[in-house]
């Protein structure tokens, strides 16, 4: 009881924040003065089966890990900060602390996941992401936490139900909003994920928002342990049916592509006549045709991309460069090699890129 009134002490008298739930593990804060972060914007065109929306207005992004449903920053124009540390952005003071992907997800890029501390209007928000419990000396660095967002699922697709315990326990926060579940009401996707209501439901007095924006301030933050649902942006939406077909059919095909490698052909140039603007499907497409073809369909999916994820723009230039290369295109080649080099957060990647651009320089 001590400590609640020391930490009530040491919040302004009108100190808040407003909570703004987009869907996934995508938040955004908006401060007193109107200035807007966003934390972990996902990618529209995978996994999930919704939409981002595109009205999504934000000043600062930060990434906590580079995974598709957590980066889709190129949707804003607007600084991002990915890595650890210290970090004033206009009305908020921002502390990033070194952490690890959690459930064993993330060797691509070696586990490298940033848990970020938000504070404005005197109110401190921690964004986990997908990372798991701390040590000690990263919880020192957190310091305080009023609101933590955690990584939660009715099938522990990230944490674990003793993890979840653990991180309160470690934090103490006031308020807990779980994120990354599945959302029926939008898709029955992602398959892995569960949705939340089988861990709410063992939750006492869990409050079920019918908002995704709420003005966060000292009255929400007496009572320790609380937990807070929110409902997910009115602006997300399922995905068009023809993108829900175009998945469909490049899933069957993927599952084909090593005994029937016709109708797997066949399968991903039906879901690519749907739905020609999603990279993923362009490439893979790409990987089953003779070169002369793959290097039209990528360059013309690449030259029309504006809300690609990350990952995928990234593995098109590369195959692309291979294509080239193999054809005595060297200086194309190069140069898309170097688009890879500028931007990619994956190892594997990174190495392929540059063992490609180091052979055309020993030439």
């Amino acid at each position: 009881m001590r400590s609640l009134l020391c930490c009530l002490l040491t919040w302004p008298a009108m100190a808040q924040v407003t909570l703004e739930y987009i869907a996934h593990a995508s938040f955004v804060l908006e401060a007193a003065n109107g200035q807007r972060l966003i934390v972990d914007p996902y990618n529209s065109e995978r996994w999930l089966g919704y939409t981002f929306p595109e009205s999504t207005a934000a000043d600062f992004v930060l990434v906590t890990h580079p995974h598709y449903d957590h980066d889709a920053s190129y949707y804003f124009k607007a600084p991002v900060i990915r890595e650890a540390g210290e970090y004033t952005l206009g009305a908020f003071r921002v502390t990033g602390v070194a952490a690890k992907h959690a459930g064993g997800f993330g060797a691509e890029f070696s586990y490298k996941s940033t848990v970020f501390v938000v504070e404005t209007g005197g109110v401190r928000v921690a964004h986990f992401g997908d990372a798991g419990p701390l040590d000690a000396e990263q919880l020192r660095r957190l310091g305080r936490v009023d609101v933590a967002l955690l990584p939660i699922d009715g099938d522990e697709h990230i944490l674990k139900q003793a993890q979840i315990d653990e991180i309160r326990r470690q934090l103490k926060p006031a308020i807990v909003v779980p994120m990354h579940y599945q959302i029926p009401e939008l898709s029955d996707l992602p398959a892995s994920l569960g949705p939340l209501e089988p861990w709410l439901m063992k939750q006492p007095g869990a409050l079920r928002l019918r908002t995704n924006r709420w003005v966060v301030g000292p009255k929400d933050l007496r009572v320790a342990g609380q937990v807070w649902a929110f409902t997910h942006s009115p602006e997300v939406r399922p995905w068009p049916i023809r993108w829900q077909q175009a998945w469909e059919r490049r899933n069957t095909a993927m599952t084909l592509r090593e005994r029937n490698r016709d109708e797997a052909v066949r399968l991903l140039e039906v879901a690519h006549r749907l739905a020609p603007e999603i990279s993923v499907i362009a490439y893979d497409y790409a990987t089953l045709l003779p070169a002369a073809q793959a290097i039209e369909v990528l360059t013309r999916c690449l030259s029309t991309s504006g809300r690609h994820d990350w990952e995928y723009t990234e593995r098109s230039h590369l195959l692309l460069a291979e294509l080239l290369a193999a054809q005595g295109r060297g200086v194309e080649a190069a140069e898309h090699c170097q688009l890879v080099l500028a931007t990619t957060e994956r190892n594997d990647l990174r190495r392929r890129a540059s063992a490609l651009a180091a052979k055309f320089l020993r030439e």
